[in-house]
């Protein structure tokens, strides 16, 4: 997926590391369930939102989307599809 880089760029926080930029979307746990959460959880042995083995999900500054870390390939299709648009 691709968004607007100009969009990503004023609305989500910038990381820099290794000289790449990513714009990561913090707030994408809104669209998870309790019961996916602990599905996920349950299954692989990692919280979603850990901050070392969690899901990150973020923009590079071509715009296009990035969900790294995600073992579910449902999981991520879901995420993916939730991520199309998210800012409109």
């Amino acid at each position: 997926m691709i968004a607007d880089p100009d969009v990503i760029m004023a609305t989500l926080p910038e990381w820099e590391r290794d000289g790449e930029i990513r714009y990561y979307h913090n707030t994408w746990g809104r669209w998870l369930s309790a019961g996916q959460a602990s599905e996920y959880r349950d299954r692989y042995g990692v919280d979603v939102w850990d901050n070392k083995a969690g899901i990150k999900i973020y923009f590079d500054v071509y715009g296009i989307l990035h969900i790294d870390r995600c073992r579910d390939p449902e999981l991520k299709i879901f995420l993916e599809k939730r991520m199309t648009r998210w800012y409109w």
